[in-house]
């Protein structure tokens, strides 16, 4: 919440995670460990997003037209990021593959609890572009997909521009899913990066884009 509120202060819109991958690809460090975790350990969070009425008194329910705020997760996690060639060098198992990364803050904005669509997609743009790939060629999303009306309203409106901006694209099915439904909202670490899956069966053992 730190770097996002003083974005908003001073309506600054570059990137602010991909900073491991940047300097894989720059052979500055050749491995670099990613992951964060969240406990509950007082009701202090709680009790402050309460008084905001953010959390949802039924359960979370990512894109429901009934949802109606996010449920408190506990968790953590974090993934060791290596090149693909070195890894495979190694006979490391590979669970993934970032063909492209891409992040940006909304800037000035009424606050942390309702995003702007045009933040999202300005991520978005950038990590499409820097796969090269377009949204045809994925085949799940893997949403922040808070279960909040107004931050699930801002990400749909985004994805939904994203594909008009590719009007010979083939507006093929793509699935859309929020890890919260399942595990709720956990704060400084949320859920993993957003994954887009191809829809090409990739080879065993390994998951790509």
């Amino acid at each position: 919440m730190a770097p996002a509120t003083v974005s908003r202060q001073f309506g600054l819109r570059g990137p602010s995670f991909e900073t491991a991958v940047v300097h894989l690809r720059q052979g500055t460090c050749r491995i670099a460990v990613v992951g964060g975790v969240y406990l509950s350990l007082t009701p202090d969070g709680l009790v402050g997003f309460s008084q905001l009425g953010a959390p949802s008194a039924t359960g979370v329910r990512p894109f429901d037209k009934d949802a109606d705020g996010f449920v408190l997760g506990e968790g953590a996690g974090s993934v060791v990021l290596r090149p693909l060639p070195d890894a495979l060098a190694d006979g490391g198992r590979v669970y993934a593959v970032i063909k492209g990364i891409g992040s940006a803050n909304d800037g000035a904005s009424p606050g942390p609890l309702t995003p702007t669509p045009e933040g999202q997609l300005r991520a978005m743009r950038r990590a499409y572009a820097d796969a090269r790939a377009t949204p045809s060629s994925v085949g799940l999303l893997e949403a922040h997909g808070t279960g909040t009306r107004a931050g699930d309203r801002a990400e749909a409106q985004a994805l939904r521009r994203l594909h008009t901006e590719y009007p010979d694209d083939d507006p093929a099915l793509c699935y859309l899913g929020s890890a919260k439904a399942l595990i709720g909202h956990s704060l400084p670490p949320r859920t993993p990066p957003r994954a887009d899956l191809s829809r090409q069966p990739p080879p065993a053992g390994r998951a790509h884009r």
